[in-house]
């Protein structure tokens, strides 16, 4: 139970990040995509449903299948020290690595 509380500290925190950092005045991130506008993953097209959910990448703001957004890295330009979850094509270019 310690380790849920700490873990349930942690993301409460980032989101307390998120929200100092990112907000506009009508409580939006502002670079993200908004979740109506995209019915299927920007990187391989696969729809989204109840099993394929949607992931925002905190760099381009993009809606990704976890498979297309499963790296973490820390985003500083948008307020994120912490590794925070990014897709493939951000990844790639932030730090030069080469997915296929």
């Amino acid at each position: 139970q310690l380790l849920f509380g700490s873990r349930f500290a942690g993301k409460q925190k980032n989101l307390q990040k998120i929200s100092k950092a990112k907000q506009s005045t009508k409580g939006e991130v502002r670079h993200w995509r908004k979740d109506e506008q995209v019915k299927s993953c920007e990187r391989c097209k696969k729809a989204f449903s109840i099993s394929v959910r949607r992931h925002h990448c905190r760099q381009c703001g993009g809606i990704f299948c976890s498979m297309c957004s499963s790296h973490r890295i820390p985003v500083v330009e948008h307020g994120f020290s912490s590794p925070v979850r990014v897709c493939d094509p951000c990844y790639g270019t932030i730090t030069g690595a080469s997915l296929d």
